[in-house]
């Protein structure tokens, strides 16, 4: 026999026929089941969340869903954050509108779906037209905080990346100045130029030296590692 013979007791002996539980409660009580009652605790209580096997660490729950339940006062998986299940509803119930449909936020908005953080427009084209698989939500308005469904369409990197330039886009508060972003050092026309000298022979020192930028960037430019989209 090796669990302990109270009955309904599936622990592991401990010593004289009892678990180590009641083994303390016999030594102290004369009785294995004198004093308070065991706590259901260990391998052999189970977690009492719904498909949950863990073992109990407190308040009937196993670690996981006892921290979850401290937290946010649930159990469920799908819980979603403060706020984000009235943002999902303003999605759902978008007005018709020809014109951008903005959210008040400061950057690009994301929200809380199906337990995984995505922007406010990729959320939109699953919640009105289905799951995306790998392409990207784009918007034909230029607008990073538009949520208009008439405004988006699927696409990929590439396409993404062509409607930076051709567009003269915007990223944030700091635009485009010509071909040349914000932060960049290199214009589109000064990348043309730099692969055209390099193919003509000039080194990635002298070019680097002229164009005022490390040779590693030279070499990651004539290499078509960085501005891929300029040819």
């Amino acid at each position: 026999m090796n669990t302990c013979k109270v009955e309904d007791c599936i622990r592991k002996l401990k010593g004289h026929g009892y678990c180590e539980p009641h083994l303390r409660r016999v030594r102290k009580y004369g009785n294995p089941l004198g004093g308070s009652p065991i706590r259901l605790v260990g391998v052999h209580a189970h977690c009492t969340a719904q498909d949950c096997e863990a073992p109990i660490k407190g308040h009937g729950y196993c670690a996981k869903h006892w921290q979850r339940w401290r937290n946010t006062g649930t159990v469920l998986v799908e819980k979603e954050r403060r706020g984000n299940g009235k943002l999902l509803e303003e999605l759902r119930n978008l007005p018709e509108s020809s014109g951008c449909i903005s959210l008040n936020t400061k950057r690009r908005p994301t929200v809380r779906l199906g337990g995984v953080t995505v922007n406010a427009s990729r959320a939109v084209w699953i919640l009105h037209r289905g799951d995306p698989g790998p392409s990207f939500v784009l918007h034909t308005c230029d607008n990073e905080q538009c949520v208009n469904p008439e405004h988006l369409y699927l696409g990929d990197q590439a396409q993404n990346m062509r409607d930076t330039v051709e567009r003269n886009r915007r990223r944030g508060d700091h635009p485009m100045v010509g071909e040349k972003h914000y932060n960049a050092k290199l214009t589109r026309e000064d990348v043309l130029e730099i692969r055209r000298r390099h193919s003509c022979g000039e080194s990635r020192l002298s070019l680097s030296s002229a164009f005022n930028v490390s040779r590693t960037h030279i070499g990651y430019i004539v290499g078509r590692k960085s501005w891929k989209s300029v040819d």
